[in-house]
């Protein structure tokens, strides 16, 4: 199983690991930098071509059963560029051959609807012990 790490998983981390799952053996996190593009993580990094050999190395481990892919929130834009890397590099045969499943976890494939609501509505986000309504007005002042 591959994740992307974050704060968020780390009790999801926990419990695979409860059930057996090692990390580094057959558990990995491939964390990007959420700053940078994908196209510039793989050109800075070689972002996707590495990641690429490690569900190569995790499915051998595995049997050749397939990766399972677990991505949480913008993680899954992320996957979905990597399918499309891959794709294009290695051909369709390599995923099927490579990924059983994409788990993805809160996933703004339909973009992000509360950005909006905020904007119009401004919407303080649950944070409303730290933002006043006044500051939440002004919000959609700034941003209209």
């Amino acid at each position: 199983m591959l994740l992307w790490q974050g704060y968020v998983f780390a009790p999801v981390i926990s419990l695979l690991e409860e059930l057996g799952y090692v990390e580094g053996v057959d558990l990995i996190a491939a964390s990007y930098d959420w700053r940078f593009a994908p196209l510039a993580l793989e050109k800075r990094d070689g972002y996707f071509s590495q990641l690429t050999k490690s569900i190569e190395t995790l499915d051998e481990r595995c049997y050749g059963r397939g990766v399972v892919l677990l991505a949480h929130s913008m993680g899954n834009k992320v996957v979905s560029y990597f399918l499309e890397f891959a794709k294009k590099t290695k051909g369709q045969a390599w995923i099927d051959e490579h990924i059983n499943l994409w788990i993805a976890a809160g996933a703004p494939h339909c973009g992000a609807p509360q950005a909006l609501r905020s904007t119009v509505f401004g919407d303080k986000f649950g944070l409303d012990h730290f933002v006043t309504d006044s500051e939440a007005d002004m919000f959609v002042v700034c941003c209209m």
